[in-house]
């Protein structure tokens, strides 16, 4: 349990490091990027382990059509969730409620 909130904590640091930085090379205000950014390295995250299951559904696929093997059935992709995606999701969270405080006044 202890070791996950750690896990947690450090995506969330590393997150924000990452996303400092990047906003530092372009310039920009880190407030004005952090969700924005937070959003597209989850929706990376999303990608990728969608990509890995479509991939093997193909290569699966193609094993039973043309050698006839008995291979795994195709499988329906399932977003798994782990402290690495809490964290970024936690991080979603409290960079939307922390710009939207900032920008309160223009509401």
């Amino acid at each position: 349990m202890m070791k996950n909130v750690v896990v947690v904590m450090g995506t969330i640091l590393m997150k924000c490091i990452l996303l400092l930085g990047i906003a530092y090379l372009l310039g920009w205000k880190f407030i004005d990027f952090a969700i924005l950014g937070g959003v597209a390295l989850f929706g990376t995250v999303w990608f990728f382990q969608m990509n890995s299951v479509q991939k093997n559904n193909q290569e699966n696929s193609y094993l039973r059509g043309m050698f006839g093997n008995d291979t795994p059935k195709v499988s329906v992709f399932r977003f798994k969730m782990n402290p690495v995606l809490i964290g970024m999701i936690v991080y979603i969270i409290l960079s939307g409620v922390t710009t939207f405080v900032y920008y309160i006044e223009y509401f």
